[in-house]
């Protein structure tokens, strides 16, 4: 486990020492030189061992830098939910070494916060690639009639330092020892970077138009925004929810455009309709996206199995309205 010139029980109880250690291992050699699949799994064993040869000593030594590579990694092989966690549990291991945390000090802090101004680093090409996407989404929101035309990529960045700010406050006072406590505040920061990222490779991948395919990757992409969709309805109406743990979608209808909260849906073809009001209106209304969104969330929670093919064309519309969606929520929430 040892390093030249590192020793383990030092790194233990040294942050900076533990990030130098971790780095000088083979996974992270390995990651670096773009052999990504070998440097995770590499870097999975490593962790293993570690673990198993002193358990207590493995939960005390700060592991930053080992997971925000295993995050990298796990991105540039498109396993997008091993990179939500692992590049999550760095940034809460950042936060444990330093509260109040300097935002951006950190690699995993500053991907989180898509910080275009962080020192270069192995993420700094991903975080780029995350800022175009959004941009290019803020586009299309802005397609919309009544979408928020000041709305900047920056109001977004605003959201992100309250998820992992919000995160934070928590987490040291709920625990003055710093041992972190979920909240789901900074699991909505990563998975709602890593969803626009997906999001990009799934659009490549069903344009191919395997048409006896599976569209479980698809699937699976769409439920995950109208989640993240939802988890932001709750994030800023946290009223709702706790005035009613088992709320729905429909019990924030005096927060969406026109108080509309009609998302029941039995029938794909009644979503596939609204997508086509996408196309046909040079300038849609943002509740058409709204409702798209919310009817989409209850159709597709519950089987993989319908009728209707999702062709390239379909998944785009559906798509753009679940984050135009999301944009506007962030934009009428923004302060």
């Amino acid at each position: 486990m040892n390093s030249p010139n590192i020793s383990f029980q030092d790194a233990v109880s040294n942050p900076a020492l533990a990030d130098e250690l971790f780095s000088r291992q083979i996974f992270a050699s390995l990651i670096a030189s773009g052999r990504y699949v070998e440097g995770f799994d590499s870097g999975i064993a490593f962790l293993q061992k570690m673990k198993e040869s002193n358990e207590e000593s493995f939960d005390l030594i700060h592991k930053g830098a080992a997971y925000f590579w295993l995050g990298i990694a796990a991105i540039f092989s498109r396993d997008f939910e091993a990179a939500t966690f692992f590049i999550d549990a760095a940034a809460e291991e950042d936060i444990r070494r330093q509260s109040p945390i300097d935002h951006a000090s950190t690699p995993a802090i500053g991907f989180l916060l898509i910080a275009p101004d962080s020192p270069p680093n192995i993420a700094s090409p991903v975080v780029a690639r995350i800022r175009v996407l959004i941009e290019d989404k803020i586009s299309v929101y802005k397609s919309f009639e009544d979408s928020k035309q000041s709305f900047r990529i920056n109001m977004f960045e605003d959201l992100l330092k309250k998820l992992v700010a919000d995160k934070e406050i928590r987490a040291t006072q709920a625990n003055p020892d710093k041992k972190l406590k979920s909240t789901g505040s900074q699991t909505l920061a990563s998975s709602l970077l890593t969803y626009f990222l997906e999001q990009s490779e799934r659009a490549k991948l069903i344009s191919f138009g395997i048409s006896n395919g599976t569209f479980e990757p698809f699937h699976l992409n769409l439920l995950k925004g109208c989640i993240l969709f939802e988890s932001i309805m709750r994030f800023y109406h946290p009223e709702v929810a706790d005035k009613n743990p088992k709320c729905t979608l429909g019990s924030f209808k005096d927060f969406l455009p026109g108080g509309d909260a009609k998302f029941n849906c039995t029938d794909f073809e009644e979503i596939t309709s609204l997508a086509d009001q996408l196309d046909e209106n040079r300038n849609p209304n943002i509740s058409l996206a709204y409702r798209i969104t919310g009817k989409l969330r209850n159709k597709i929670a519950h089987s993989f199995y319908f009728d209707t093919q999702i062709n390239h064309k379909l998944f785009q519309r559906l798509s753009n309205a679940i984050t135009s969606s999301i944009i506007d929520k962030i934009a009428k929430g923004h302060i």
